[in-house]
């Protein structure tokens, strides 16, 4: 048996992914900021500020232990990258505070998890997964500090498969509209314009956390093994959709 480590373990597209891991025959270490009590629990819990690692205030020795303990009878082999922060408005709206925090989590922690990692995943010819998003290519207002962190995610993900190589393969998800509770609460009380949201995608419906996750446990697997790098847009096709507001 095989470990992986999942951050943000608590989201809606976390749940999914401790519960797939799980199903593939992982033991499941999750992270987050602090344990809650949540439907699907992953099998052990290790509490994780992103921000203070990416800030060099985490305390590298202590997590490791931590970690160590946690595999003690299951090798890490996987790193899912799935924590995120998103900081909204208006460029004039945003402070630097919140392009550098978004930074941070959504691409800096990933880079020092990675560096933290790599000898174990290379020990176990594991890999990493990141969760990005679409907004790395494609974006609305109000999205600049979100976007920007997830294409540095994405150019993250490039430059580790090439420099890590046959060591630890590199792969990245990037999915458009999921029906996560935090999409959902956006759409309270309009249920026309979330109607109109999923209509616009070519397939007529919103993503399913389900599927990011099995896509995840998919590359993390042998059957994945000569993909590296890959950058895979899991849409419902809207990458390939004109709008033509006349």
């Amino acid at each position: 048996m095989y470990s992986a480590l999942i951050t943000g373990c608590y989201g809606g597209i976390g749940q999914a992914l401790v519960g797939a891991f799980r199903d593939a025959g992982y033991k499941v270490i999750g992270s987050d900021l602090e344990q809650r009590d949540v439907a699907t629990e992953p099998d052990d819990f290790v509490a994780l500020d992103l921000l203070d690692v990416a800030n060099e205030r985490a305390d590298k020795s202590e997590f490791a232990a931590t970690l160590l303990a946690a595999c003690s009878d299951a090798p890490l082999h996987v790193l899912v990258n799935n924590a995120a922060k998103q900081s909204l408005g208006r460029l004039n709206d945003l402070t630097a505070a919140d392009f550098r925090d978004s930074l941070a989590v959504n691409a800096v922690a990933p880079a020092v998890l990675s560096q933290w990692l790599s000898g174990d995943l290379a020990a176990n010819n594991g890999s990493i997964v990141s969760i990005g998003s679409i907004h790395a290519e494609l974006t609305k207002p109000e999205f600049s500090a979100y976007a920007t962190s997830k294409a540095a995610l994405r150019g993250l993900t490039q430059a580790l498969a090439v420099e890590l190589g046959s060591q630890v393969r590199c792969n990245l998800i990037e999915p458009a509209a999921v029906a996560t509770p935090m999409l959902r609460a956006g759409f309270e009380n309009d249920e026309q314009s979330f109607a109109t949201l999923a209509d616009y995608h070519p397939v007529g419906r919103i993503g399913q956390v389900d599927e990011i996750a099995a896509l995840a446990v998919f590359l993390a697997s042998a059957q994945a093994g000569f993909i590296n790098g890959g950058v895979f847009g899991i849409d419902g096709g809207i990458r390939r959709r004109l709008h033509d507001p006349t």
